[in-house]
């Protein structure tokens, strides 16, 4: 799904969910409510609750599978059992095939927390919709940086090199991944066109992921450069390519040049924010504060689970607001992204 059709979908008045009630399943078995189809229903819970002070208790999880194959509730369990017992609230789970969709559950009071990617914090803040509880941290930092490498065997020591080439990225709609790459190209003096809602004018785009992204510049001759989160390709980068500001705020640092084949670094981008832990503005519930400060100060084991096939990629959240968020607005709106125009719509 392209940006402009991604937001587009966002602003429908299409209904995403229908009403379950999940709660004893929850509660008896710590199982989850699995709907047939792309999403889990959220929604109504009168007729399924004892009485008013359970309902008060209970704190609607808005969860989004967004890597294929993998147990996004697996993932969250521990997390969830730790706010549970911190609390005495009761997680109910409500899983959903795409972010907007989640967009769509705090409109529509279905949700009152979810992790989500830069976009939705920033677009829910327009929408007076959502608040920022705090930013996730990884591998120490509560940052990331965007990459551009290329091959060593193609001794491109300029962005300007790049015209006329062959670029990948991963999702168009990833903020290391594509938007702060494609800042980059532009700084550099490359014509990014409508990238990355449509094609850009100096060079070929292609969107995968982070690591097909990576793999791809690796192993097609074609591709010049990728365009990445650092996490992707930092191993493969030369200890002495990386910069300071990379060093002093990315442990991931220690690992570099550590993976074969060798990969240049072209370009970094400035420290950017890592994704947000939203709540619903409206949540208007005497558990709010408790649940927020325990996602604050959930200790690292908390959210990591040993049975995880595939364990949730950060271990903390750290306090911050919508404004740590600017960069990501100010890059969205340089690549054409009206924001202005979504927040009139909402």
């Amino acid at each position: 799904m392209n940006i402009k059709a991604y937001y587009d979908y966002i602003f429908t008045d299409r209904k995403r969910y229908e009403p379950v009630c999940v709660i004893d399943v929850w509660m008896q078995r710590r199982d989850y409510l699995v709907a047939a189809g792309s999403t889990v229903a959220i929604g109504g819970l009168s007729g399924c609750l004892g009485d008013e002070n359970d309902e008060e208790a209970v704190v609607r999880f808005g969860l989004t599978a967004v890597e294929g194959d993998v147990d996004t509730r697996e993932q969250w369990q521990p997390l969830f059992e730790y706010i549970e017992n911190e609390t005495g609230v009761t997680i109910e789970v409500n899983e959903s095939s795409d972010y907007s969709a989640i967009l769509q559950a705090f409109r529509n009071d279905q949700i009152d927390v979810s992790g989500t990617p830069h976009t939705i914090g920033i677009i829910g803040e327009r929408m007076e919709v959502t608040d920022v509880v705090g930013l996730r941290r990884a591998f120490g930092t509560d940052r990331e940086f965007a990459f551009i490498t290329t091959h060593p065997d193609d001794d491109i020591t300029d962005i300007a090199e790049l015209a006329g080439s062959e670029i990948v990225f991963a999702d168009p709609l990833s903020t290391p991944g594509a938007m702060f790459p494609l800042h980059m190209l532009s700084e550099g003096g490359l014509d990014v066109g409508d990238a990355p809602d449509g094609d850009p004018v100096d060079f070929e785009a292609d969107y995968a992921d982070h690591a097909i992204a990576r793999e791809q510049l690796i192993n097609r001759e074609s591709v010049k450069a990728a365009g990445t989160g650092s996490f992707s390709v930092v191993e493969h980068v030369p200890e002495d390519q990386l910069p300071d500001r990379f060093v002093e705020n990315d442990p991931a640092a220690d690992s570099a040049g550590s993976a074969e084949p060798a990969l240049d670094l072209l370009a970094v981008s400035q420290p950017i924010p890592r994704p947000p832990i939203l709540s619903r503005r409206e949540w208007e519930s005497e558990w709010r504060e408790s649940v927020e400060q325990a996602l604050l100060d959930a200790p690292s084991e908390a959210f990591i689970s040993e049975e995880a096939e595939f364990p949730l990629w950060f271990d903390g959240v750290v306090t911050g607001g919508i404004e740590e968020y600017e960069p990501v607005a100010d890059v969205m709106t340089e690549l054409g992204i009206d924001l202005d125009a979504y927040e009139s719509m909402s």
